[in-house]
C-alpha cells in the first residue's frame, strides 16, 4: 500500500512541471477603426502562418465584425495588438490646389534649373485665377478640372483637367503622378511655333514636399485669329497639402 502512495506522489510530482509549463490559450477580438481586415492581415502578413508573431497560434479575419480573432498567449496577444496598431491607421488625404498663372514674358529661371520657381512665375503674373481646392485620400485619383477663359471677344470657357494621383511619402513629400489634359485649348487657342511647351496631354510625374508647387509651362499661346497680338505665358501651379 505504501508502495502505491509513493508510486502516486512520484507521479504527480512528474506531471506538475509539465503542466505548469503548459501555456494558457487565450482569445480576443481586436476591432479596426481604419484599415479593412483583410488589408491589415496581408500588409502584416498574417495570411502565412509562419508570420504570426511568437505566442499567436492563429489570426482570423472577422468582416462582418470588421474585426481580428486573435488566440495565443497573453504576450503573444499582446504583441499582435500593437502589431495591428501599427496598420490601422487613418490614411493620409491630400488636398490638391491648382492656380493658372498669365504671364506677358516667360518667368525667369535661376541658374541651374530647367523651369521657374512657383514664387517667380506669381511675382510675374499680370493675373492669377484660384481654383476650387479638391481632397482626395492617399494613392486615390483626382481629376481637378480646369476652366479658362478663351482671349477673345465675348468672352467664352474652355474646360479641360488635371488627372492625378497623389502618392504621401515617407519623407513628407508628395508624388503626382497622372496627366494634365489640355487638348480643349486646342481649337480656341493658336499655338506659337517656339512654344516651350505643346499644349495637349501633358505628362506629369514630379515629387515635391508638401506645401510646395510644380510648375507646368510656359505655354505659349496667341488669341485665335490674332497671329500678329504678343503671346500670352500660362502656367498651372499644382500643390500638394498633407493632412
Amino acid at each position: 500500500m505504501r508502495t502505491w502512495a509513493a508510486v502516486l506522489v512520484l507521479l504527480v510530482m512528474l506531471t506538475l512541471p509539465a503542466l505548469a509549463s503548459t501555456p494558457v490559450i487565450h482569445s480576443r477580438f481586436v476591432r479596426l477603426h481604419h484599415a479593412a481586415v483583410g488589408t491589415a492581415m496581408h500588409l502584416l502578413h498574417w495570411d502565412d502562418i509562419n508570420g504570426l508573431p511568437t505566442g499567436v497560434i492563429s489570426v482570423t479575419a472577422d468582416a462582418q465584425h470588421h474585426a481580428l480573432k486573435v488566440e495565443g498567449t497573453e504576450d503573444g496577444i499582446a504583441a499582435a495588438v500593437q502589431a495591428i496598431g501599427f496598420v490601422d491607421i487613418a490614411p493620409h488625404h491630400v488636398r490638391i490646389n491648382v492656380r493658372l498663372a498669365y504671364l506677358r514674358g516667360p518667368a525667369p529661371v535661376a541658374a541651374g534649373r530647367k523651369t521657374p520657381t512657383a514664387d517667380a512665375v506669381v511675382a510675374f503674373a499680370y493675373r492669377t485665377v484660384a481654383l476650387p481646392a479638391s481632397t482626395v485620400e492617399n494613392n486615390a485619383p483626382i481629376n481637378v478640372p480646369i476652366r479658362i477663359v478663351r482671349p477673345v471677344s465675348g468672352a467664352q470657357y474652355v474646360d479641360s483637367g488635371i488627372h492625378i494621383s497623389p502618392r504621401v511619402n515617407d519623407s513628407d513629400t508628395v508624388t503626382l503622378n497622372g496627366t494634365a489634359s489640355l487638348d480643349a485649348l486646342l481649337p480656341n487657342l493658336d499655338l506659337d511655333a517656339a512654344s516651350p511647351e505643346s499644349i495637349g496631354m501633358v505628362e506629369l510625374i514630379r515629387t515635391v514636399p508638401s506645401g510646395k508647387s510644380v510648375v507646368l509651362g510656359a505655354f505659349r499661346v496667341r488669341p485665335t485669329g490674332k497671329i500678329a497680338a504678343n503671346p500670352v505665358y500660362l502656367y498651372i501651379l499644382i500643390t500638394p497639402h498633407v493632412s
